[in-house]
């Protein structure tokens, strides 16, 4: 759920140049489908349950009013009964959800259901319905200790599975696998689809992702999956090609993603 530009300062505190307009974040992509696709009039607002950088993109790309992302972190802690009797902003037209590992708590699962279910024709979108990220766990720093020293932490989908669970309603998904991104991307930068690759760690997102998009799949072993998992993946979510780390592709032939 970062801004463009935070996106940009990682990347070049490891190395890689990128213009902004070469930058499609997931809190980019929302705003770009509110934007475009959410059908809003003048004086609806957007309830965020997500990082601050998710509400930044949404305000300043989408012209949108935004409440939440940030400004509800502080309510941790609060009772049952507040969370019932809150009054909540008629124009909410929009319940998004982003990963936000910051602030994430039951007030915010509670309003975005309370939105979803009071407010007629509410709307649900998800940024990126990625439920996990592999970490490697406090046992990697302590070899006596048993059990595995890789581990993971829950990401945007398994936080809005929790609203999902209680609604019974799936939001519309805006990143990864959907192929909006790639659509955008493809228009504002006129790429060819045979001569582009979707380098990736997980299979139903990145390679499902690209494989629905038309264009080819790399898998890199360095993230959420392993070899063997890749093999056994089935079509939709099968890699054109399996590689130990993105640095491999300096020797791989363009054959090989065909």
């Amino acid at each position: 759920s970062s801004t463009r530009e935070e996106l940009q300062a990682s990347l070049t505190r490891k190395g890689y140049e990128a213009d902004i307009s070469e930058i499609f974040g997931a809190a980019y992509l929302t705003a770009v489908y509110l934007r475009s696709n959410a059908q809003l009039a003048a004086g609806d607002k957007v309830y965020v349950a997500g990082a601050p950088g998710m509400a930044s993109e949404i305000r300043r790309h989408a012209g949108l009013e935004v409440l939440g992302g940030g400004d509800d972190n502080d309510r941790i802690g609060c009772s049952v009964e507040e969370v019932a009797m809150e009054l909540l902003d008629p124009a909410v037209r929009v319940v998004v959800m982003g990963g936000d590992a910051a602030g994430f708590s039951y007030y915010k699962v509670s309003k975005c259901v309370r939105y979803l279910v009071e407010n007629a024709g509410c709307q649900f979108v998800l940024a990126n319905p990625d439920t996990r990220f592999p970490i490697a766990s406090a046992r990697a720093a302590d070899p006596g200790r048993e059990g595995s020293v890789h581990s993971y932490l829950p990401a945007a989908g398994a936080q809005a599975a929790c609203v999902s669970a209680c609604t019974g309603r799936s939001p519309v998904v805006v990143g990864k696998p959907s192929t909006l991104a790639m659509k955008l991307i493809m228009a504002e930068h006129g790429i060819d689809p045979a001569r582009t690759a979707m380098i990736g760690d997980t299979l139903d997102t990145d390679i499902e992702f690209g494989n629905a998009s038309g264009v080819s799949t790399v898998l890199v072993l360095t993230g959420n999956t392993s070899e063997e998992a890749g093999v056994a993946a089935l079509q939709g979510k099968r890699p054109a090609l399996i590689v130990s780390s993105a640095a491999d592709l300096l020797y791989v032939r363009g054959a090989a993603l065909q």
